[in-house]
């Protein structure tokens, strides 16, 4: 343990003295990828902290390179964190210049599982279910959207619909 962390902190250093070496952004977000928990609530987060800053030293390779690297690179940042929402708008948008439109629904799934309250989680649904619906998959269409049913349901009982005020005045 103390080996990998020391290890992951050299790295940081060099990687900040060249920010244009990808090779050690790779390494560095590789070992911080396979770090793993002793169970302790501590090095639980450690490991946790380590997947996100891995996240983001992924999406920042895949903002360098073509398509598919993007993809793949975004890709890992998404196994990482699934509710990444920049891993998940470099995939999908890597995905559609690929004409890999089949990766995206089940990333999109993902998305929902890990942060189903998450910043982006309302235009997700909207989109997987319009994918559900291209796919003839209505009653799946519907039971993604239930959640935004449900709001809309909870909104008007109280009012808040129609432009008038919200619950906070």
């Amino acid at each position: 343990l103390g080996d990998s962390t020391q290890a992951a902190e050299t790295l940081r250093e060099v990687c900040a003295l060249t920010p244009a070496d990808l090779n050690l952004k790779h390494r560095l977000a590789t070992l911080l990828l396979t770090a793993e928990s002793d169970g302790s609530a501590e090095q639980d987060a450690r490991v946790t902290s380590g997947r996100l800053e891995a996240a983001n030293l992924l999406c920042e390779m895949a903002g360098q390179l073509d398509a598919q690297y993007a993809l793949a690179y975004a890709e890992s940042a998404l196994d990482a964190v699934p509710s990444h929402d920049q891993a998940l708008h470099i995939f999908e948008f890597a995905a559609h210049e690929l004409q890999r439109h089949e990766l995206i629904a089940t990333r999109w799934v993902a998305y929902l599982v890990d942060t189903p309250h998450g910043p982006a989680a309302d235009s997700v649904r909207k989109k997987l279910a319009q994918a559900y619906l291209d796919a003839g998959q209505a009653q799946d269409a519907r039971d993604c959207l239930q959640p935004l049913l449900d709001v809309g349901k909870q909104a008007g009982r109280h009012g808040w619909a129609g432009g008038q005020a919200g619950p906070s005045g």
